[in-house]
């Protein structure tokens, strides 16, 4: 069985998130095992779909329902914030999440991919991955070569990712309207899992920089 290129890396990267799993926890990222977990089910399940002429939206809305809260606890993890910067952040994930069962139920629904809640999960994964960044670099004499920490290249790749998705998103409707294509594919359908391939790529060199970082200390 094949699977579009994409879910070959994502795949490699469970698998070197489970390998690494002790060392992730010592940087607070071992959640990440159960969040790639789920990618990896949802895009396999979404590629059969598709094969069969099926419509994939549900289990895509579901993905981004099960899968923020993993997110939200993951950068709550990298912020390492204070006591009113852990109220705030966990008022802004409730909101968030609030947001994401009322699209799903009541705004577009079911049958329809959530975009609205996608568009809303990407701006603020650019917001937290930024200050992520920012505070890493702050602490960089105290930890490690900042170009040798994890955090930085989970971050720049889910930073790239989401920049990505958001440019790709508001062009959607002029890339179907004038039949954009990139060897002879929708636009959008090229842009994607290169777009993947970035995020998943960046996740597993900072999983193998959690080991190496590790057994160095």
């Amino acid at each position: 069985m094949s699977f579009d290129y994409y879910i070959y890396f994502q795949i490699i990267c469970l698998l070197l998130a489970i390998i690494n799993y002790r060392r992730l926890k010592v940087y607070k990222l071992g959640a990440f095992v159960f969040l790639i977990y789920i990618a990896c089910v949802v895009e396999i399940a979404g590629f059969e779909l598709k094969q069969h002429k099926e419509t994939n939206y549900l289990i895509y809305n579901f993905y981004l329902i099960f899968s923020t809260p993993v997110q939200l606890l993951l950068f709550y993890n990298m912020l390492q914030l204070v006591r009113l910067q852990q109220k705030i952040f966990i008022v802004i994930s409730f909101l968030l999440m609030l947001f994401l069962l009322i699209d799903f139920y009541f705004f577009q629904g079911v049958n329809i991919f959530n975009t609205y809640s996608l568009v809303l999960i990407m701006f603020l994964n650019i917001v937290f991955s930024v200050l992520v960044l920012f505070k890493s670099f702050l602490v960089d004499e105290i930890t490690t070569s900042f170009f040798r920490h994890p955090y930085l290249w989970i971050n720049a790749g889910i930073l790239i990712f989401s920049l990505g998705a958001l440019v790709m998103l508001g062009l959607q409707q002029y890339i179907e309207v004038n039949k954009l294509v990139i060897n002879n594919k929708n636009a959008y359908r090229q842009v994607m899992p290169v777009l993947n391939v970035i995020l998943y790529s960046a996740y597993s060199y900072a999983f193998l920089l959690c080991r190496q970082t590790s057994s160095s200390q």
